[in-house]
């Protein structure tokens, strides 16, 4: 017996000397060349175990071939003040055989024992596993996240915690991060794991957060961390964290103060500064850091901190350079510790994660200049950052003073700035802007922005605004205005400022303009001449000008020495009005494509006390609506467009006017949706509708209103009913209690409200059976069927069922009856042999088919007795 005993304390000693007793861990890679990457297994394990600790894992490389025993290539404390906890690396090479998605494993038998949330943790494999994906198209040169925190902290029953992974991509790629569960045997979810309540992961920057602890001991849980490039997906990682938590202790964890967003110029310095203090004014601080910033190869950021202490300073600083510029901001990670356990407590912990953008300069001595009368060049030079791979040109008429901030790259929308050209950086750093072909107006200010961009699409800051104002050679549209509303005889002048100089060398005198008009989808038709070039000003008779817009131009030629073209203005179109009618209310819109520049639009509408067009209101936009009007009653506007042109001798402003257009407001407005509600009572089978009058902007009164049912979620509604618009209930037929709900309101005049939100009402399934009856002939309980409830309207005694499928046994399991009818209605007959059955216990099955409201039908299982009391004698053997 004693030899029993040693013999069986050997075998615990071995066991436990042996085991890894592992905590935590994760397997990422790198790739070495072709298809060929290194992996590295790195597993947190129970320091005390270090003397007897294994020296060898086995790697599953997912690719079905071969497994391998990867050998122990460094073991040390995390801590070297606390053994702890030690950090085991394996590293192991390996070649796929080709494209494709593999999943590299690693199982350990020993996990250690005590994890709250695993059953019978040491029982329970450590698993970890990471996907990545080669690709034949050019993914395949990938390395995975690196994770720059260990995986292993301390909390405190009570307290808020939080971690972070520290994950960095060595390529730049997205990471999206997703809480998990701790793995098993092969792979599958460790058996009784679950989710500490309040416990999230950040999605975004892998913050796990729990707040918070609400028991002593040890959980785990796992991070995967999602790799992705250009939207594509690479890979992911499967981290398996272990949280010791701490008895309720006197302690806080460390708060940090710090910005959290930093945009720095390439080639410039960052240095941010970081401040961290114990709420608890007790325990000093320290402080650490680590991130992307830091693993850059060339100029790596640093981060100077000074002793523990309370409160702790620290400074990130980064001398950041071109080849750092990148769409994706860096982000580092700032961990903050307080020394508790002086005090007999605990340790606690803070991170935080900041960001830094890092933006290129925009490009260099950016100009314009014109060349020619409607052409202007642009030019700049590459900037301090010289790997921009092209670049992107803007114009917008006149000034936007824009200026980025230290933060914006790009020209950002709402600047009226529009993008005009894509300049690829190998082939020119300028470009000639003549407006796709349709030339420059001459006496607008055109200002100009350059913006360089990079391989991954960041963007560089925009430059300096440029500016010009081409010279007038060529004749100006100034006026196309309204001034006779016809659908036949109407009338529109024009006006035209001549050009500021002609060459009469080229074009010799006399001169005269050519006027030129279209229509839309028409051609462009000659429809008149002037006799000299100071004869600008001309009127177009007997068109359609209430419904057409028309559009103008005209050309100086010289009849000097033959005839010879010396101009042509940009056309011009006239300013045509629209209306549409509403609800007490008018909504004006117009058109109009002008070489001028459009600064405001007056609204005129007609007084109909003094018959004259009166101002009612001043806008930037080519939209009005006017409100407070009758309903039937007419009303006309017309919009006059107040322009300029950035010359000075062109008079400001140029008015331009529409035709005037009359309409009447009519209630074409839909009423709101009907807020409704429904009272429905099982027991009682009754439902009833309720519904009252709108809030707020949707008090009108509605004539009256329509009620909608569908019998299933989601169906076609159909109208059931309608009730008045003074009646504010309605009670649907006996067979229309569970389904869909709507109402539709409809007002005076026939408009329509949306279908209000639908309510549905599920079925009220009732089925019970009684446990006796008497099938004695005498018409009381003489047959088994279902029970009716209390007050049970239905002339069925059942309700809401499909189907069921009853089967009843005697004491020997002999079936004695079946069915499948609702009603039952079984008179203790046996099925087979059609004689009464004997008194006594009978047992059930059955299976209740409930309609559902989702479409489908729902079992319930029934299981009970019943006693047959006949008074008769059957055949006893029949029976038996």
């Amino acid at each position: 017996m004693r030899k029993l005993i040693l013999f069986i304390t050997l075998i615990a000693w071995y066991a436990n000397g042996f085991a890894t007793h592992n905590r935590a861990g994760q397997i990422t890679y790198r790739h070495v060349s072709g298809l060929t990457y290194e992996f590295t297994v790195t597993v947190y394990a129970d320091g005390t175990s270090n003397a007897f600790a294994r020296k060898d894992i086995e790697i599953d490389w997912g690719d079905n071939l071969k497994r391998d025993s990867l050998i122990v290539s460094s073991e040390n404390p995390i801590d070297p003040s606390d053994r702890t906890i030690t950090k085991r690396i394996w590293k192991g090479m390996h070649t796929f055989p080709g494209a494709g998605t593999y999943t590299v494993s690693v199982e350990d038998p020993n996990r250690n024992a005590g994890v709250n949330n695993i059953d019978n943790s040491v029982g329970v494999p450590f698993y970890l596993e990471t996907t990545f994906r080669i690709s034949p198209i050019g993914n395949s040169q990938n390395d995975s996240p690196q994770l720059l925190n260990d995986p292993i902290d301390e909390a405190c029953v009570g307290q808020p915690f939080i971690h972070n992974p520290g994950a960095y991509d060595p390529n730049g790629d997205s990471l999206a991060y997703e809480i998990a569960k701790s793995k098993g045997v092969s792979g599958l979810d460790a058996p009784g794991f679950y989710f500490p309540p309040n416990m999230s992961v950040d999605p975004l920057n892998g913050d796990l957060s729990w707040n918070s602890p609400t028991q002593a001991g040890q959980i785990n849980v796992a991070i995967l961390i999602k790799e992705y490039r250009n939207g594509v997906f690479l890979g992911s990682i499967l981290r398996d964290i272990q949280i010791d938590i701490k008895p309720a202790c006197n302690n806080q964890p460390p708060t940090i103060f710090s910005q959290q967003e930093y945009c720095v110029e390439a080639g410039k310095t960052l240095n941010a500064l970081i401040r961290s203090t114990d709420p608890d004014n007790q325990d000093r601080v320290s402080l650490s850091a680590s991130g992307a910033p830091f693993e850059v190869t060339n100029s790596p950021a640093m981060f100077n901190t000074s002793s523990p202490s309370n409160p702790v300073h620290a400074s990130f600083i980064w001398n950041t350079l071109c080849e750092h510029v990148q769409l994706k901001p860096y982000e580092f990670s700032v961990k903050a510790v307080d020394n508790g356990k002086v005090r007999g407590s605990v340790n606690l912990s803070t991170y935080k994660t900041h960001y830094v953008k890092v933006i290129a300069p925009s490009p260099d001595s950016f100009r314009v200049q014109s060349v020619g009368n409607s052409t202007v060049e642009l030019s700049w030079k590459d900037g301090k950052c010289k790997d921009a791979i092209g670049y992107y040109l803007y114009r917008r008429q006149d000034s936007s003073g824009f200026v980025p901030d230290s933060c914006t790259t790009g020209v950002p929308d709402g600047t009226g700035y529009e993008q005009i050209a894509d300049v690829v950086a190998a082939s020119a750093n300028n470009f000639l802007d003549d407006n796709n072909g349709k030339g420059l107006i001459p006496g607008i200010k055109y200002c100009y922005l350059v913006v360089s961009y990079f391989d991954d699409e960041a963007e560089s800051y925009a430059s300096k605004e440029v500016c010009i104002t081409l010279d007038k050679y060529v004749p100006l549209m100034t006026k196309v205005s309204v001034v006779q509303t016809d659908p036949t005889n109407g009338a529109i002048d024009l006006e035209w400022s001549p050009a500021d100089s002609v060459d009469t060398a080229d074009f010799p005198p006399p001169y005269k303009y050519l006027i030129y008009h279209k229509v839309a989808g028409g051609n462009v038709v000659l429809i008149d001449s002037t006799l000299s070039i100071n004869d600008t000003t001309y009127t177009h008779n007997n068109i359609n000008t209430l419904e057409v817009q028309h559009e103008y131009t005209v050309e100086l030629w010289s009849y000097g020495n033959g005839v010879v073209k010396a101009g042509t203005a940009y056309p011009a179109t006239s300013l045509l009005l629209g209306l549409s009618p509403t609800d007490e209310a008018m909504q004006l819109s117009w058109s109009s494509l002008t070489p001028w520049r459009n600064d405001s639009f007056v609204v005129y509408r007609k007084d109909y006390n003094t018959n004259n067009f009166v101002p009612i209101d001043t806008v930037a936009t080519y939209t009005y609506l006017d409100t407070a009007l009758i309903n039937g009653e007419t009303y006309c506007y017309y919009v006059a467009d107040y322009g300029s042109y950035d010359i000075k001798n062109i008079a400001i402003p140029l008015i331009n006017n529409s035709q005037e257009r009359c309409a009447r407001p009519v209630d074409n407005v839909p009423p709101c949706p009907v807020l409704f509600e429904i009272e429905s009572d099982c027991d009682k089978n009754s439902l009833k509708i309720k519904w009252k009058k709108g809030e707020g902007d949707c008090k009108e009164t509605l004539f009256k209103y329509q009620l909608y049912y569908s019998p299933t979620i989601g169906g076609e509604m159909e109208l059931m009913g309608e009730a008045n618009g003074s009646t504010f209930e309605y009670l649907p037929s006996a067979d229309k209690n569970s389904g869909c709900y709507s109402i539709i309101g409809i007002d005076s005049v026939g408009n329509k409200s949306d279908f209000a939100e639908p309510i549905c009402v599920d079925f009220c399934p009732y089925f019970e059976l009684p446990n006796v009856f008497t099938p004695n002939g005498d018409g009381i309980n003489d047959l088994f069927e279902p029970i009716p409830a209390d007050n049970f309207p239905s002339s069925k005694n059942y309700r809401d069922i499909d189907s069921i499928d009853l089967k009843i046994y005697n004491r020997w399991g002999e079936l004695v009856f079946e069915t499948t009818q609702p009603e039952v209605k079984w008179n203790g007959f046996h099925r087979v042999e059609k004689v009464l059955l004997t008194s006594g216990v009978y047992f059930y099955k059955c299976l209740v088919y409930e309609k559902s409201l989702k479409g489908g039908i729902a079992p319930r299982l029934l299981t009970g007795s019943v006693s047959i009391v006949s008074g008769k004698s059957g055949d006893k053997k029949q029976t038996e």
